[in-house]
């Protein structure tokens, strides 16, 4: 018999691995492809997968099923119609679904006749989520469905906020009653499974509402960094503000206009600023953010157009290094207590325009179109690719551009290179270090990452992938949501109204202290004495008001006095045992 002929290959449309029948996730490249035959298998499974060529027809048809112990291999798939999105009463849209890998990926079909749907992901949810449930549903829950339909639709539920806890909701339509039970007892069934063989959500981000959507503040917000447990500083549109969290205290620090982004220097005390029209770099001390009036502000002129900044300790130097990059150039500086906070130390070029940039032991790591650099700061020795020209394996990664969102240094020697279309494993001299890539289940429009974690944020939510082990550890449904700060610590969740998001990670600094929040209160941003200093709360007369409102209303009435403590049963009046 022959072998296989495997060749990489982009898949155009959701593919199953002939394998283990799991889909293939990803935007190009998913996995192998045999060019003689019609078997694919993932890039971990080549190795296990029969070599047999052309495949014998008793394995070829081989029936859609879970490994129960992994949970591994897709359970059921079919076109389904799910709301569109501006809701049930405007119809529904077609949709192809699939359950695989403990997980309901959903794709969009396009218009038309065409059946293909495409390789990016519409919606992911995640059946090992703690409050994932799935159910049918009565008229009452779906009031703009047509009679008929309603037989035909369930409903899958799955975590959204930590804190206030909120779920998300999604009703898909199938095609006839049987097939709605069909799908809603293969995902009841395979929810069993994971919780009898333990299969746990490993959860790294708890996503939980930074602060009051009722600041008016928050809808402007461009970028934010947690100073400490109490408190934030958000970069605006019109201003620099520090909000005390826990104080309801908002402190306006100064007039910038656009703050782009935010980096602190915790030991130097001095808060790095790219903002202004013209994208210049500003240093500002923290003492402005109690409110001292100060103007110790320092503007960088060389930095105009500058399109990203990073501040870090290096593993040589004790103060803080700041790197900011115009196009090509990086400009190194020292950080500084006092006055003018800062010392030019060096200028280098990276091979490409700067997309990401971030300190790596003693080393500056850029990343460019294509490729990603460890260059010195000091301006010493050579630029080292991390992406070998000479590694054959590579060379695609040349022949068109890709974005560079970051990269993780690993323990064992190795880095972890993430492009908008997938991430690769290097070693040290920029050789490719393994042959399995990670998969962006959807396009990403940002990412964060950790030393242990990668989060990718998409139009559908967050993923959340352990740079280790490869495994998609996480998906966080909130849609439009995008970091505001480079370790995606504080987010902006664009809905109505827009909210602030904190991600309480597992495994990061300064954990915020997040208060309470609620939709609907009546808070405002009231002046204080000192012309910067606001606070965050209910005005007087609102309060007097809702007090009088209380007052008129018996139910909340009664609630404001308590019941008696010491209530002896004195004697029984009314038609009882005998009158008494």
């Amino acid at each position: 018999p022959k072998a296989h002929q495997f060749s990489i290959k982009s898949f155009s449309s959701p593919t199953q691995c002939s394998h283990c029948t799991s889909l293939m996730v990803g935007l190009i490249r998913q996995g192998y492809a045999c060019e003689v035959c019609s078997f694919a298998c993932h890039v971990s499974c080549r190795e296990s997968a029969p070599q047999v060529c052309p495949i014998p027809p008793e394995q070829s048809k081989r029936p859609l099923g879970v490994d129960v112990q992994r949970g591994i291999g897709t359970a059921y798939k079919g076109y389904v119609k799910v709301p569109k999105p501006t809701g049930v009463k405007k119809g529904w849209q077609r949709a192809y679904a699939v359950v695989c890998d403990c997980k309901l990926f959903l794709y969009d079909l396009p218009e038309g006749k065409s059946t293909q749907p495409g390789v990016v992901a519409s919606q992911v949810l995640d059946l090992r989520d703690e409050e994932f449930s799935v159910s049918s549903v009565l008229a009452s829950d779906v009031i703009h469905a047509s009679r008929r339909d309603i037989p035909c639709i369930f409903r899958v539920t799955a975590s959204l906020l930590g804190t206030p806890s909120k779920t998300s909701s999604l009703l898909i339509l199938t095609e006839n009653e049987n097939e709605k039970r069909k799908w809603v007892g293969i995902l009841e069934g395979l929810q069993s499974i994971l919780h009898k063989n333990r299969l746990k959500n490993q959860v790294v981000h708890v996503p939980q509402e930074a602060y009051d959507s009722t600041l008016p503040l928050i809808k402007a917000v461009l970028s934010a960094a947690v100073i400490d447990g109490d408190r934030i500083v958000v970069g605006l549109e019109e201003g620099l503000y520090v909000i005390e969290v826990t104080r309801d205290v908002i402190v306006r620090v100064a007039d910038y206009k656009k703050v782009y982004q935010i980096e602190l220097a915790p030991k130097e005390k001095v808060a790095v600023l790219l903002c202004g029209r013209n994208h210049h770099v500003h240093l500002c001390p923290w003492s402005a953010f109690d409110g001292a009036e100060s103007s110790a502000d320092v503007k960088l002129p060389e930095t105009k157009g500058c399109q990203l900044i990073a501040a870090a300790t290096l593993r040589r130097s004790s103060s803080t290094c700041l790197f900011a990059a115009v196009k090509r150039l990086v400009l190194c500086y020292e950080v500084q207590r006092t006055r003018p906070f800062h010392r030019k130390v060096n200028e280098i070029v990276a091979p490409g325009t700067v997309q990401w940039m971030a300190a790596l032991k003693d080393k500056l790591c850029v990343g460019y179109p294509s490729g990603f650099s460890l260059l010195s700061p000091q301006g010493d020795g050579q630029a080292l690719t991390l992406v070998n020209p000479n590694d054959p394996s590579l060379t695609f990664l040349s022949q068109q551009s890709f974005d560079a969102l970051c990269a993780v240094e690993l323990k064992s020697e190795e880095y972890l290179l993430c492009f908008s279309h997938m991430g690769l494993y290097v070693d040290p001299q920029g050789r490719r270090s393994r042959m399995q890539e990670l998969m962006w289940p959807a396009a990403p429009v940002a990412c964060s990452c950790s030393p242990s974690h990668v989060t990718v944020y998409s139009e559908y939510g967050v993923d959340v992938f352990d740079v280790r082990t490869m495994e998609w550890v996480q998906t966080i449904g909130l849609r439009r949501i995008r970091p505001l700060s480079s370790d995606g610590a504080l987010n902006l969740l664009s809905c109505e109204p827009p909210r602030l998001i904190y991600f309480k990670s597992k495994f990061a600094g300064t954990a915020l202290n997040v208060p309470d929040t609620s939709d609907n209160s009546k808070k405002q941003m009231l002046r204080t004495r000192s012309k910067r200093r606001f606070v965050f709360k209910v005005p007087e007369e609102e309060r007097l008001q809702q007090r009088r409102e209380m007052l008129r209303d018996p139910e909340l009435r009664s609630k404001m006095i308590s019941n008696p403590t010491n209530f002896n049963h004195v004697a029984h009046m009314g038609p009882g045992d005998g009158m008494q």
